[in-house]
């Protein structure tokens, strides 16, 4: 079984993340032989650090999803990926005749290009999608990508039932959660020597946002959180780690400033330091931006928290569970099937600052429920997250849509 796996994006995250630990249960298996088609940067070097055969090539990406739709002057970028779009699909074209895959996984909803090409070429298509679909103002581009998703993919996977829900039954999406890889147990002992190996004070609370800053992803909120934490007496220290998608010296080029006055892009880190300095918050929250050394964040946290206005789960709150912590989060959806509100996390509807802050200090104040949720949290990862139980349920879909038509399960 020969697998092509294309990647959509050239920064680290949680995407690239998850479908390392994908890469790496599928490269066990004796029958799959496995290449990574990644644009050139930090993802294509993670794949490769690990051994992985990748090939950089250029990508054209249309995004309908929370976020980042296309509005306003917004759909300039919808030209420039038009432009780009020949080069990207020269290049898939050339690396399908050279690999000769069985199945192409496309790892995002917003590689429709390389999805019409690969249908053209009769190439069996795996389609995952991480990012909820935006509905828009009339929902017509929406049901465009459902149709696209149904016509062009032979299965479509979506990571939560949130996502699978904005896809609709028409293209009959499969939930597959993302994995994490196992962490350790948490205890005081690890606790103390994570802060100590960051720097952080040995006691008091300390609370974290493990994602991009980002309005969409509640940066803004995590400010407004903390200040309302602080105002309520409540001692605590807020850690944001994860940084900006764009760093502060591209908002000083010619490119960022010209982006940024036509409202293409958003300068986030600035705004939120401007919150930061306007609240008098500097003692009590710190920005870091993307570690390789997360791990240590999630060690010496006592609470995670993604006050987000996505509707699919951050990576965060699947690598807060597995080490055994509790999750304060937003939802538009009371049904989650990746933290079970009251047992193994909190949730409070979207924009509510106050109930947030409420919630994280609940938590804060008591310790046997922090415990309980962080144990059910930890119980929950096991058998949702858990990375080889995920990639047997992804190889089975390759199985199926491999196998000849009218041939029944074996």
């Amino acid at each position: 079984m020969r697998i092509l796996y294309h990647h959509h994006r050239p920064e680290k995250g949680g995407s690239p993340t998850s479908l390392l630990l994908l890469l790496k249960e599928m490269a066990k298996r004796p029958d799959v032989v496995l290449r990574v088609l990644c644009p050139a940067g930090p993802a294509s070097h993670l794949f490769r650090e690990e051994g992985f055969d990748v090939h950089e090539i250029p990508v054209s990406n249309f995004y309908h999803v929370l976020g980042s739709e296309y509005e306003r002057l917004r759909w300039l970028l919808f030209v420039k990926e038009l432009c780009s779009l020949p080069r990207h699909l020269f290049a898939v074209y050339r690396e399908v005749k050279s690999f000769r895959p069985d199945i192409v996984h496309l790892n995002e909803v917003s590689l429709v290009g390389a999805a019409w090409l690969l249908k053209r070429m009769r190439i069996k298509v795996i389609w995952h999608c991480r990012a909820p679909i935006a509905d828009g103002h009339s929902g017509v581009r929406k049901r465009m990508v459902r149709q696209y998703l149904r016509k062009f993919a032979d299965r479509v996977i979506a990571i939560d039932a949130d996502v699978a829900d904005g896809i609709g039954s028409v293209a009959n999406p499969e939930v597959i959660h993302n994995s994490v890889a196992k962490f350790p147990v948490l205890n005081a002992l690890s606790r103390r020597d994570a802060r100590s190996r960051l720097g952080l004070p040995p006691g008091g609370f300390i609370v974290s946002m493990v994602c991009r800053l980002h309005k969409i992803k509640g940066s803004y909120d995590f400010i407004e959180a903390a200040r309302l934490v602080r105002d309520r007496g409540e001692k605590a220290l807020f850690l944001a780690v994860g940084g900006a998608l764009r760093p502060a010296a591209f908002f000083r080029s010619w490119k960022g400033i010209m982006y940024r006055g036509l409202g293409l892009v958003e300068d986030h880190e600035s705004h939120v330091r401007t919150l930061i300095t306007k609240y008098k918050l500097e003692d009590v929250v710190r920005l870091y931006d993307y570690r390789s050394d997360v791990l240590d964040f999630y060690l010496a946290s006592d609470v995670v928290v993604f006050p987000s206005y996505c509707r699919g789960p951050n990576r965060s709150w699947l690598e807060a569970a597995a080490l055994g912590l509790p999750v304060v989060a937003t939802t538009v959806s009371w049904n989650s099937d990746v933290i079970v509100h009251g047992k193994t996390g909190l949730l409070v509807p979207q924009g509510d600052v106050a109930a947030f802050s409420e919630a994280v200090m609940r938590l804060l104040r008591d310790a046997r429920l922090r415990l309980e949720m962080g144990q059910a949290a930890r119980v929950h990862a096991e058998t949702t997250f858990d990375p080889v139980r995920n990639a047997e349920k992804v190889y089975a879909i390759y199985q199926r849509v491999l196998r000849p038509a009218g041939q029944g399960a074996p």
